[in-house]
């Protein structure tokens, strides 16, 4: 006797018949009855537990659908896919990534599309970053096709390589003709989040590949956000706070990045909001990265000493 809900040969009997019915539905191009019968047959198979004969015929059914324009079917029987996955906590790996990325690329734009993008995210997002990297960088691939950057660029900060990224950014930069004087903006934002996010592996090798086709001397922006990453490989919360006050002209350029760098110093380096004084680090990076302006800093203390004296 089987466990779970469905026991017997009867019970097989009657799956091998909807089977059939599934198979007679799809040939005959009867695309509803197809999709009514994949719902009961998911059902079935679920509450057998019979989970990897189940998953094989929700992809075989998907792509089908898919491929002979039944967009709105296919993609519910994906998302089926997807509660199978999440519901009953299938082993994430590559191969489950692959035919993810398979379905999705046969999708059109859609509310299911969405959701399948989010139930794939949540199944995979947290256990493996080089797994759903895989996926974000498919999602992030198919947005900047459609020309939907916004939605592209949430994906890109979760691919799980410095090159794409970097390949990818340049892509938006272009299609959405940034000034060239703005271009630091937007590279310090992508890795800014990266850093928020603690993947600094990812922040350094993906600034590191963005610097190399950036064509220019690099902004006082993009050095200070080296400095930041250098800064948080060590935890040097000293540092932090120099860079900080260094460079708060050009991280003020841009509210975003702004708030980046505030959210940074919580996130990374577990700093309360509080008013900043100079320490030993601060003085130390005024003079190494804006000698004239320590100088002056340098020059007003000690005229404020004798006024006081």
């Amino acid at each position: 006797m089987s466990s779970g809900g469905e026991q017997g040969p009867g019970a097989e009997r009657g799956s091998a018949r909807l089977l059939t019915k599934l198979n007679e539905a799809m040939s005959r191009s009867k695309f509803y009855e197809a999709h009514q019968l994949m719902r009961t047959i998911n059902f079935r198979y679920t509450s057998a537990k019979k989970f990897s004969e189940l998953e094989s015929l929700l992809i075989k059914t998907a792509i089908a659908l898919l491929d002979t324009e039944q967009y709105e079917s296919g993609s519910d029987v994906a998302i089926m896919l997807t509660k199978l996955y999440n519901e009953n906590s299938l082993p994430i790996n590559p191969e489950r990534i692959l035919q993810s990325t398979l379905l999705l690329k046969k999708m059109r734009s859609s509310p299911e599309r969405i959701t399948f993008i989010a139930n794939i995210l949540e199944w995979c997002g947290s256990s493996d970053f080089h797994l759903s990297g895989t996926f974000n960088l498919a999602v992030t691939q198919i947005y900047v096709k459609e020309t939907a950057y916004a939605e592209a660029w949430k994906h890109l900060i979760r691919v799980h390589n410095g090159n794409q990224i970097a390949e990818i950014t340049y892509q938006i930069l272009g299609a959405k003709n940034i000034p060239k004087c703005e271009e630091d903006l937007v590279i310090s934002h992508l890795v800014l989040s990266l850093v928020h996010a603690k993947r600094l592996f990812l922040a350094e090798d993906s600034y590191g590949e963005l610097m190399k086709n950036y064509g220019e001397v690099p902004s006082p922006l993009l050095n200070s956000i080296k400095f930041l990453i250098e800064a948080a490989k060590i935890n040097d919360v000293g540092m932090y706070k120099g860079i900080k006050q260094v460079y708060w002209p050009s991280f003020n350029r841009e509210v975003n990045v702004h708030r980046l760098i505030d959210s940074i110093g919580k996130s990374v380096f577990k700093l309360a909001d509080a008013p900043e004084r100079n320490g030993f680090m601060t003085n130390i990076l005024n003079a190494i990265l804006s000698p004239d302006s320590f100088a002056e800093s340098q020059q007003q203390q000690a005229t404020d000493q004798l006024d006081l004296e």
